[in-house]
């Protein structure tokens, strides 16, 4: 499946998820990740609890998921900021994950070995203006689910690899 962008100098995005999400709360979600085949980091866990644990966040809705390239979005020859990216996403009308679509992510998605993928997501900026990003991991037969700090002026390498919301339907 595809979707079709309204600029005429990006490709088309192909989804590489459609599922459903919401009607969890954060605690549920994380108590899905079978601790002998997945590692998540502490500080997933302190973001994703730090919302409020118990709290069921959205309704259920179905969600298509792009992974897409940072030289995707129209970024050309020169690696663009963090906080670039994040605006260039949401002036496409394409939408940044919410927290918990990480673990979803994560219980769905398979990287290669080596391989580390961002989840971009709406709630990076925090304390002092630091980006809070969800990485997706594979290491062997342990599927991470990290947190980096990362300033929002850092650069991203043009083929660095992003996860995004592309679409939302109930």
């Amino acid at each position: 499946m595809f979707t079709v962008l309204n600029d005429p100098d990006l490709p088309e995005l192909k989804v590489c998820l459609e599922t459903r999400v919401g009607g969890k709360s954060g605690q549920e979600l994380l108590s899905e990740l079978d601790p002998g085949s997945f590692f998540v980091s502490k500080g997933v866990k302190e973001d994703i609890l730090s919302e409020d644990s118990t709290r069921v966040l959205d309704d259920k809705v179905s969600v298509k998921f792009a992974r897409v390239k940072v030289s995707e979005l129209g970024f050309k020859d020169i690696p663009p900021q963090v906080r670039e990216v994040w605006s260039r996403i949401q002036s496409l009308g394409l939408s940044l994950c919410k927290m918990n679509d990480a673990i979803i992510l994560r219980l769905k998605i398979k990287p290669s070995i080596g391989e580390v993928v961002f989840v971009a997501t709406e709630q990076s900026a925090r304390f002092g203006g630091i980006y809070h990003l969800f990485t997706l991991g594979q290491y062997h037969d342990s599927r991470c689910l990290s947190r980096i700090l990362i300033h929002p002026k850092h650069k991203l390498s043009l083929d660095k690899e992003i996860i995004i919301r592309i679409s939302e339907f109930s």
